[in-house]
């Protein structure tokens, strides 16, 4: 296959068409999942759409063992120390890989 047997240029209505189409039924499927309760949840929309901060924490952990601390644990320690109680509220926080990682989300910072 050569390049001049693969004619993009006249493909371009075509093109154009199949990708706005694209984009509108996903941009239908975000809208219709966000404001029906059929779905029960709607699409979860990254901070790339919410904006915000993201804060990573990588632990060392002696011996290759974390304490076994849960999200709620951790939110309920903040809270009990910190005075800005409505920033604690939005802070969506989450514990991976084996209590090693930690992901604060916050709307603000």
């Amino acid at each position: 296959m050569s390049i001049d047997s693969f004619k993009l240029i006249k493909q371009q209505k075509k093109i154009w068409f199949f990708s706005s189409s694209l984009i509108l039924i996903s941009l239908l499927g975000i809208l219709f999942s966000s404001f029906y309760s059929s779905f029960k949840k709607p699409i979860n929309l990254g901070m790339d759409f919410l904006g915000g901060t993201e804060i990573r924490i990588e632990r060392n952990c002696p011996n290759k063992i974390c304490s076994n601390e849960t999200s709620d644990v951790v939110t309920k320690s903040l809270k009990d120390i910190s005075d800005d109680k409505i920033l604690i509220n939005k802070i969506r926080l989450q514990i991976q890989n084996d209590n090693k990682s930690i992901a604060i989300r916050t709307p603000e910072l």
